[in-house]
């Protein structure tokens, strides 16, 4: 007699696809789970990274000092970092640690006009803002930076060391140093421990902070009115109570400084 199979087939049947639910159940939920799992730690790392860059930001703040904001460097009869004393005239100094220009002009106008400051005859005004950009600029303006705010008596020394370093480089065409951000920043710290500077200021001399100056120095630059405001702004630039100086086409550096010496009336 045959049996009736029917039910029994129906049953297995049944039983397979519950089977095969179940299964693609357990596989819905264990992707779900490495789903949120690597969004959970993409979060993880995205909330270090903030923290980190915050921190970052905080140190370079500290190692600012008053100088977060990218204001100048103030040189008087009274010091580095002083007050401007109203009743003399102020010139302001644009200058990059990498611009050859500039470092060509520190010894016949830089240092002159450094000198008339200290003399009681103006103030000055040293802006450090970035053109002609490479590594060594970074760590050269934290330094200065950080002295002007905790050694302002080792200022000057570094600057125009600095600048006379960079003023090498081009004249040996030898970027070796100025071009590389590791070897510019131990030249740098070199230079620093040369002039007896303590070690904890070295210690928080690096790129970041001297970035961070920069982009506030390098924006009040570009967004502030001058009078004779040239097409388009390089440096050295000076200007003497906000008059932007200049020489004729073919002026010679003797010329600018006596252009600016004159503006400034300093003799």
């Amino acid at each position: 007699m045959a049996k009736n199979t029917k039910g029994t087939a129906n049953n297995d049947i049944a039983a397979r696809a519950a089977k095969m639910r179940a299964e693609a159940q357990r596989k819905e939920r264990n992707t779900r789970i490495a789903i949120w799992s690597a969004v959970i730690v993409a979060l993880l790392v995205a909330a270090g990274i903030i923290i980190w860059a915050v921190s970052q930001g905080d140190e370079s703040d500290r190692a600012l000092g008053d100088y977060s904001n990218g204001q100048p460097i103030v040189v008087t009869k009274a010091g580095v970092g002083t007050k401007v004393d109203d009743k003399l005239p102020t010139v302001d100094e644009y200058i990059s640690y990498t611009c050859s220009h500039c470092a060509h002009a520190e010894d016949p106008v830089g240092k002159p006009l450094a000198e008339a400051a200290q003399a009681g005859k103006i103030n000055l005004r040293l802006h450090l803002v970035d053109t002609a950009h490479m590594p060594w600029i970074e760590p050269a303006t934290a330094a200065a930076i950080i002295l002007a705010s905790e050694a302002p008596d080792k200022f000057l020394s570094f600057h125009h060391d600095a600048l006379e370093f960079m003023l090498a480089a081009a004249e040996k065409q030898d970027a070796s140093v100025v071009t590389d951000p590791a070897k510019s920043l131990e030249k740098i710290k070199s230079m620093l421990s040369s002039l007896g500077v303590s070690q904890n200021i070295i210690d928080k001399v690096d790129a970041a902070t001297g970035r961070r100056y920069l982009d506030a120095s390098s924006k009040e630059w570009t967004n502030h009115k001058f009078e004779n405001q040239p097409e388009g702004l390089g440096t050295p630039m000076y200007a003497v109570n906000n008059s932007v100086v200049s020489t004729k086409d073919g002026g010679t550096v003797a010329d600018l400084k006596n252009a600016i010496f004159e503006a400034a009336k300093i003799k």
